[in-house]
């Protein structure tokens, strides 16, 4: 009973908040592209804050500049609150913060036009969960458009922190579903692809792209470790410390990106329809305070599809994303080693897949159904955590990084700049196992999470 009132208390503090907030206001006094263009938010995004529609699309790729210069600045915030379906105070587990209201994060945008062909979007985040400030995502742009066999061909070049921070579609990890999770009370796998967000904040890297009769897509790009005077692209995250732990990588990883998209349908009712290839090869140290010696080394291959349709009363949008790593633990590999966190064999794999459908409501209501799946090559010591046996809750007992679930959301956007959301994501499988998962009795259906949250911009 005592959980079941904190947590209404928790979801009524989140609704107060948003009422504060809700007074009337125009559409060209919320977010800076909002106020350059003249336009609301929602000709640029489809569910909320980060799904683009096709003019979205079309501002990025022509990098940011349509309409007039204006404010740059926006300002924004996450309040939310999560609870877990089993939150025993466990050392090492993430559960201090369970069913309490936090200030996720609070938020800061440089967006806007530079010059006629030159623009940008600097996020900056203050975590109030770990109490640290960060640069999350930066990709400043420069295009220009001409002619080729008779159709408009956009060429860019596009400074960013992240691989796939400077596509388009929403179905490439950097803005694919979910758009904002949990940062407080819940245990996630740690498993992940180098191109799935583990580089987050860690590198910057410097592309060429192109887009083709509003329907060919291409990029190539090459990333670095975010140090020296491109340090600033991960100001406040020590390298090593992004997500995924990700360490220094050699030289220059390179990146590249293809998709082909077809529209059809009038203004009113518009449908787009999108199929493409990513992938990312990255040499990474062992160790990310000692840039030198042997690599392990990373391939990535990806593939990506996304469909969307927009009328004036309903708004659909859904993505497909499958990303398969090949690893080759060359540098980290020590047979006379055995030790907890690290390979006990030289190579493996790990293969990502995501889907999810939203649909939206006349601008205002809507849901999200999604699923994902985590499978890769068992190892004895790499997904072991802890000494010995290893750790209750974050554990691997029989060393699978395998995991696979559901998320279920709905939403309210009572004005543009507002989202408020409650979402169950469902396990069904975690650190590779339904049942006993980390060898202490902990089930998968035990890190499922209830999560409330609000989004606020201005």
């Amino acid at each position: 009973m005592r959980t079941t009132a904190r947590l209404k208390h928790a979801i009524a503090l989140l609704i107060s908040a948003a009422a504060v907030l809700l007074p009337a206001r125009s559409a060209l006094a919320v977010p800076a592209f909002a106020r350059q263009t003249g336009l609301e938010c929602a000709e640029c995004h489809i569910v909320g804050f980060s799904v683009l529609t096709p003019f979205g699309r079309k501002f990025k790729l022509n990098a940011y500049t349509e309409g007039e210069r204006d404010l740059p600045l926006t300002v924004g915030g996450v309040a939310s609150a999560t609870k877990s379906r089993s939150a025993t105070p466990v050392d090492g587990a993430p559960f201090t913060d369970d069913n309490r209201v936090v200030v996720q994060r609070v938020s800061a945008y440089l967006a806007g036009k530079i010059t006629d062909n030159a623009g940008g979007f600097v996020n900056w985040n203050y975590d109030g969960v770990e109490r640290r400030g960060a640069m999350e995502m930066v990709d400043v742009r420069y295009a220009d458009t001409f002619s080729f066999a008779g159709k408009p061909l956009v060429l860019g070049v596009t400074l960013n922190n992240n691989p796939t921070v400077s596509d388009v579609f929403n179905s490439t990890p950097a803005f694919g579903y979910p758009q904002v999770s949990p940062a407080a009370a819940t245990v996630v796998p740690t498993a992940m692809t180098q191109v799935d967000m583990a580089l987050s904040s860690q590198v910057a890297g410097l592309g060429v792209y192109g887009w083709w009769g509003d329907m060919l897509y291409g990029e190539l790009g090459a990333y670095r470790t975010a140090d020296g005077i491109f340090s600033v692209l991960r100001a406040g995250v020590p390298r090593g410390q992004g997500m995924g732990n990700a360490a220094a990588i050699k030289s220059g990883a390179p990146y590249y990106r293809l998709a082909l998209e077809q529209r059809w349908g009038q203004r009113g009712q518009q449908h787009s329809l999108e199929v493409g290839v990513f992938g990312l090869n990255v040499d990474r140290y062992p160790d990310p305070t000692n840039p030198n010696g042997p690599t392990d080394r990373y391939r990535d291959y990806a593939a990506d599809a996304q469909y969307q349709y927009l009328s004036d009363e309903h708004r659909v949008t859904s993505g497909l994303t499958w990303i398969k790593e090949k690893r080759d633990w060359r540098a980290s590999f020590d047979p006379m080693v055995m030790q907890n966190g690290m390979p006990s064999n030289p190579d493996g794999t790990l293969t990502t897949s995501r889907a999810h459908v939203s649909y939206m409501f006349r601008k205002r209501y809507g849901g999200t159904v999604g699923y994902f799946s985590t499978k890769g090559s068992s190892d004895a010591t790499l997904y072991t955590t802890g000494a010995g046996m290893g750790d209750p809750v974050t554990n691997s007992a029989n060393g699978s990084p395998d995991n696979a679930g559901t998320q279920w959301e709905v939403f309210y956007i009572p004005q543009q700049n507002i989202r408020l959301a409650l979402r169950y994501t469902n396990y069904s499988k975690f650190n590779g196992a339904a049942s006993n998962y980390d060898g202490s009795g902990r089930n998968a259906k035990d890190n499922n999470t209830t999560y409330l949250y609000a989004w606020f911009l201005y």
